[in-house]
């Protein structure tokens, strides 16, 4: 009964040491409740069939989450214990054991959790519904808010705790056990006095300041080369300029701590205005101290906004991908043949109208050879990749079927290219020099366009040829679109999915497009969530690591902060002073990532329109720093309050 009203009092007067445990533990199980309840939500599987495929993924996102949670924790509990090493000491000293000192610790620890837990799961509640609700819009469904509790989330969630609490309290257990009572009486922060020359210092930064120009001018360069037709756009060129982005923060932390107090004492009316002096000379000592650790937030700031940049692009990159891959209400593909009766049964049964179209897709081996060495010279040689051809009666066709305007008619001498958008703008060029052979005549390229009746077997580019000059070519595909009028029957896609007549060695693609969007819509949200999730966790934790250290090192300051206070200094003036310490300490490290952010918005804008879709990344360059600043802020309020708390006590 000791130990517990003991343990009760120790929980009430070391509340404020709780207050970052507190804050992170409850924006974990907030992201892990959210996160599991929407998983296994019955609303969210009634729209969202393969949701199911989700569980597994959500469950092993959290488990290495929690992996990471829970040593963010340790981190946190290890300030916490250096901060009562004192306590802890005076108990041995009085007859205590040093099982029950542990065991004390770890029932504070437990409690403190229980409650984050409780908090956390409730404020999950709430976000799991918000969450649910931009789903249902998504979808295009009616949302009903229906606040409900989710055990299994909860258990999930809980199973989540347990495995953090246990990888703590074992921790807990092993350094009291180890530690003796001088360690417990004098133990502090081990900061060993790093000596840097100054020449060194200096090479450093003038080496990471090389590097940075050498970045953007490797950004430059590649965007002239994508700009211009003649040049390839080299992936290396942008795997390269992120080398030596990272390399030029690395050497400029190794460096920014001498040439700050070079420049202070050049200008020495900066280094003894106002508070700089005291300023300058705190930053420079943690700069250097904690060097790596600043320059290792700044890399992970970059990857962590680039990564939420990436997950919202997702959305753009699904709308292109639903336009470009199924422009029809069904399209059927086989290498082989097709049984299409299956499908014209069932909507003569059901009474529906339609508008169909059956065409082949060509090869040739020799028109593939002529086309390829006349794209030789552009930035879209890819080797080993097929010419498929196509008739221009079946281009027509399709492009009725979709209400759009029929294409200029080719002549004796012309051939048209059917290419994907984001070719089209690359290959102006092309139609100066791009003559190919055809039924023994020379063709030229009367017109590029833009393809509007979908890339069925997912090629770059189709050639475009008169009806006659296919004869002799390979058919490679047989292809079946449709428009159907009216809404599309549940049942549809489950009962003519015979229209394939499949073979062991053939390539098959049949597509029902309200079922298609279905499935990849899931796929898409499943994966832009999970990215987020991370995202936010990985923000969590640094903020974390930064807060730990800054109310760590305000244990050491504390006296100079009282001294000040005893030799006249008024208290609102030694606040302002904390504030900006812990302002720049806070900022210091999103400084080089903001000088880069303009650079890496416009590499994923490259990597999405070389690789994936040219899809708009601004809204999303804006929206992801202000979630990102958000959370950060959030964690800098609180370090600073802790900070003014500490100082005044």
């Amino acid at each position: 009964m000791l130990y517990v009203k003991l343990t009760l009092r120790n929980l009430t007067h070391s509340i404020k040491e709780y207050t970052l445990f507190m804050a992170t533990m409850i924006m974990s199980m907030t992201l892990m409740y959210a996160f599991f309840s929407l998983a296994l939500s019955n609303r969210i599987l009634s729209i969202f069939y393969t949701f199911y495929s989700f569980l597994p993924i959500a469950i092993f996102a959290s488990i290495g989450v929690t992996l990471v949670l829970g040593w963010m924790i340790i981190y946190i509990t290890d300030f916490i214990m250096k901060k009562r090493s004192r306590e802890f000491g005076l108990y041995l000293l009085s007859g205590m054991k040093r099982s029950s000192v542990a065991l004390m610790f770890s029932a504070e620890q437990l409690i403190m959790g229980a409650i984050a837990l409780v908090i956390g799961c409730i404020l999950g509640m709430i976000l799991s519904q918000a969450l649910e609700a931009i789903l249902f819009q998504v979808f295009g469904q009616d949302y009903h808010f229906v606040l409900s509790f989710s055990l299994q989330a909860f258990l999930l969630t809980l199973g989540c705790f347990v495995l953090i609490y246990i990888l703590e309290v074992i921790r807990e257990i092993r350094l009291i056990h180890r530690c003796t009572l001088k360690e417990l009486f004098y133990r502090k922060d081990e900061h060993t006095t790093i000596h840097v020359s100054k020449t060194k210092s200096v090479l450093c930064f003038i080496a990471g300041a090389i590097c940075m120009g050498v970045c953007i001018c490797i950004v430059y360069i590649f965007y002239c080369s994508l700009k211009d037709s003649s040049m390839r756009g080299d992936i290396n060129s942008m795997m390269l300029s992120i080398l030596m982005m990272i390399l030029s923060i690395y050497l400029i932390y190794q460096g920014i701590s001498q040439v700050v107090m070079l420049f202070l004492q050049r200008w020495k009316q900066k280094k003894y205005k106002g508070n700089m002096m005291f300023l300058s000379a705190q930053l420079c000592t943690k700069i250097k101290r904690n060097r790596f650790v600043l320059a290792t937030i700044s890399v992970l700031t970059i990857l962590i906004i680039s990564l939420m940049i990436m997950s919202m692009q997702l959305k753009n990159v699904y709308d292109r991908k639903i336009k470009e891959e199924i422009p029809f209400d069904i399209m059927a593909y086989s290498s082989e043949t097709l049984n299409e009766d299956v499908l014209y049964d069932y909507l003569s049964k059901h009474d529906m109208s339609y508008q169909d179209h059956f065409y082949q897709i060509y090869h040739s081996d020799a028109i593939n050879e002529n086309l390829r060495n006349a794209l030789f010279d552009t930035p879209f040689d890819y080797p080993g990749v097929k010419t498929y051809i196509i008739k221009e009666s079946d281009v027509q066709a399709l492009l009725k079927i979709k209400g759009y305007d029929p294409l200029k008619p080719l002549s004796e001498h012309q051939y048209g290219l059917l290419v994907t958008p984001e070719l089209k703008k690359h290959m102006e060029a092309f139609m100066k020099q791009g003559e190919v052979e055809a039924n023994n005549q020379k063709l030229s390229c009367a017109y590029i366009e833009s393809s509007r009746i979908g890339q069925a077997v997912y090629v770059d580019y189709y050639l475009i040829l008169l009806d006659a000059y296919v004869e002799n070519c390979t058919v490679k595909a047989n292809v079946l679109v449709m428009n159907v009028n009216g809404t599309i029957p549940d049942t549809l896609y489950e009962e003519t999915q015979t229209i394939l007549d499949t073979h062991e060695d053939g390539i098959y693609l049949y597509r029902v497009k309200p079922y298609y969007i279905k499935d990849q819509l899931s796929v898409y949200t499943m994966v832009i969530f999970a990215l987020l999730y991370v995202s936010m966790i990985a923000v969590c934790i640094l903020a974390t690591i930064i807060a730990t250290q800054q109310l760590s090192d305000m244990n050491e300051q504390k006296e100079t902060y009282h001294m000040m206070w005893k030799m006249g200094c008024d208290k609102k003036a030694i606040k302002k002073l904390l504030f900006q310490q812990v302002s720049f300490y806070f900022f210091i490290p999103l400084i080089l990532p903001c000088l880069y952010l303009p650079f890496v918005i416009y590499g994923i804008d490259v990597f999405f329109s070389l690789l994936v879709y040219d899809v708009p990344t601004m809204t999303f360059s804006i929206l992801a720093p202000i979630i990102f600043l958000l959370i950060y802020g959030c964690y800098f309020i609180l370090t600073y309050q802790s900070c003014k708390r500490s100082m005044e006590g």
